[in-house]
Order: C-alpha cells, then sequence, then structure tokens
C-alpha cells in the first residue's frame, strides 16, 4: 500500500462506526440499542484488527465508554422523565400562562429560559439536560421547534 493512501485507509476505518450507526438509524431503521451495538462492536473490531490495539486495551476502553455514557443517561434520564411527567400533566400549559403573566415580552421570555434558567440547569447537571428541559418550554411559550 502506498505511504499516502494510509491515512485515509485509517480515517476510513475510525469513521466506520459513527456510519454504521447513522446509517442503521437513519436508513435501516433499526432500533438505537441495536445500532449502537453494531457500532461498539465495528468499533471494537477496527480497534484490534486494524489499530493493533490488544484485546486487554481494547475492553478497557469499552468500559471506559461505557460507564461514561452511564454517567451522562444518569443526569439525562432524569430530565426526559420530567419532561413526560410536564406533557402529560398539563403542566407546560400552565407554565406558559404563569411565564406570560411576567411579561408580555417574547423576547424577555426567550432570555428568561434559553439563557438564564438553562445556565442554571447547566450549571447544577450538564450533559445537555438544559436543552432537554429548556427547549420543551421554549417551545409551549410559543417558540418554533428548530429556533427553541
Amino acid at each position: 500500500m502506498p505511504p499516502e493512501a494510509q491515512p485515509i485507509l485509517e480515517w476510513i476505518v475510525c469513521f466506520a462506526p459513527v456510519a454504521v450507526l447513522f446509517v442503521g438509524i437513519t436508513f435501516v431503521r433499526a432500533k438505537i440499542p441495536a445500532a449502537a451495538g453494531t457500532g461498539l462492536i465495528v468499533s471494537l473490531a477496527a480497534a484490534a484488527i486494524i489499530g493493533g490495539i490488544g484485546e486487554g486495551r481494547v475492553l478497557e476502553g469499552a468500559e471506559t465508554g461505557i460507564s461514561s455514557a452511564l454517567s451522562i443517561l444518569y443526569a439525562v434520564w432524569p430530565a426526559m422523565f420530567l419532561y413526560d411527567i410536564l406533557r402529560e400533566s398539563g403542566a407546560f400549559e400552565t407554565l406558559r400562562t404563569f411565564a406570560q403573566s411576567l411579561t408580555q415580552d417574547m423576547l424577555a421570555l426567550v432570555l428568561l429560559f434559553a439563557w438564564v434558567f438553562s445556565s442554571f440547569l447547566q450549571s447544577i447537571t450538564g450533559f445537555g439536560v438544559p436543552v432537554a428541559v429548556c427547549a420543551p418550554f421554549l417551545v409551549a411559550l410559543g417558540i418554533r421547534p428548530v429556533p427553541a
């Protein structure tokens, strides 16, 4: 193999797990755990076979990645649970009414939720929880979903 082809091959091998995950979710319509498991297998195989990393180091890396993912999910799952509770109980409507009673200025409400409240949540939890919590609030206030 010519030396100039080596970085391209390495890039393709490193990108393969992401591509497998994307194709599995988007085109194959696989469930996310199945697509993620397939991506994990591809990444472990790429590390072991192509990267020349020993079996112990590959499993240690997989263990580290799984523990990192679980710590993030530990923060995100309660936020999603809170969202479901608020949606099912109709509390978003109550929050919208309360927020609009504070001020009629939509920009002030957007700044209140998108900047102040999300910064507060980020300082407490991190891991993208402010997006999971504040975006539904902004949609309930009448902001279009993509800008929210």
